[in-house]
Parts: structure tokens; C-alpha cells; sequence
């Protein structure tokens, strides 16, 4: 089972009109109050709630990630975990 990680430059241009949040399966406060184009704005302006609202955003990743371990720890199925982060990471490293 995988946990998606995604990777953008909320700086590229091609964000400037975009009404999308920065996932749209994420359900942090980032991703269900701002879009990708007003987050762009607050970069792009050096305004410190850009750094706030991604810091939340990533955090709340973070912590997906590691209940998504935890719960392969629960189940002793941690070696399947590992398989996974290693093939996902690899890949990721490719693109």
C-alpha cells in the first residue's frame, strides 16, 4: 500500500491561476482554506503566512506518513513498508 508524496515548486508560474489546492486528497487546513495560486502569491511577496500555511501543510504529511508506518508496525508487516518506501523513493529520485 503506498502513501502518496508529491513535490511541487508552489513558485512556478504555472500556479499563478491555479484553484487547486496543493493536493486534493490532503485534508490539512492548507489544502482545504488555500489554493495553489494564493500560495504562489504569498511566496512570490515573501509573506511569512506562505511559510506558516506550507510548514502545515508538509507537517501534516509528515505525520500521514508515519501512521501510515505505525500502522504497518501494528500489523509486524514493517519489512513491506520498507519494500515500498524504497521502490517509491527510487522512482521519486528518477523524476
Amino acid at each position: 500500500g503506498g502513501l502518496c508524496m508529491d513535490f511541487i515548486n508552489i513558485a512556478d508560474i504555472g500556479y499563478a491561476t491555479d484553484a487547486s489546492p496543493i493536493l486534493d486528497d490532503c485534508g490539512c487546513f492548507t489544502c482545504k482554506h488555500h489554493s495553489r495560486a494564493y500560495l504562489r502569491h504569498l511566496w512570490n511577496v515573501h509573506e511569512m503566512n506562505a511559510q506558516i500555511l506550507l510548514q502545515m501543510h508538509n507537517s501534516y504529511r509528515f505525520l500521514q506518513f508515519v501512521e501510515h508506518a505505525k500502522s504497518y508496525v501494528e500489523k509486524d508487516q514493517f519489512s513491506e513498508f520498507c519494500k515500498w518506501w524504497n521502490k517509491y523513493h527510487k522512482q521519486m529520485m528518477k523524476e
